[in-house]
């Protein structure tokens, strides 16, 4: 069916598409489960607090969030430590 699917694309159309993932299938046992994620409220405080921290981080720099950041803040702000540069280095992929 998948296949089916893909074949009714033109090739135009996917030659303009650049990305291309496997999205594994969904349980239906956790599609079906009725737990409340997170509130509007909730998500609302994270975001804040992240912000706040980014506002602390580049006080003084003209950078307001993460995404200003240039090569070097990124560098000074984002270093790997041994261990992460490593898997980053390495032939493993980043999903299972």
């Amino acid at each position: 069916m998948v296949i089916r699917s893909q074949k009714r694309i033109s090739g135009p159309l996917m030659d303009r598409i650049d990305i291309h993932m496997q999205v594994p299938r969904v349980d239906y046992a956790k599609l079906r489960d009725m737990r409340q994620g997170e509130s509007s409220a909730e998500v609302r405080a994270r975001v804040e607090a992240a912000r706040e921290r980014q506002r602390l981080r580049f006080d003084g720099m003209g950078i307001a969030s993460n995404a200003d950041m240039r090569p070097a803040q990124v560098r000074k702000f984002c270093a790997l430590d041994e261990g992460c540069q490593n898997f980053v280095l390495s032939d493993q992929p980043f999903f299972t």
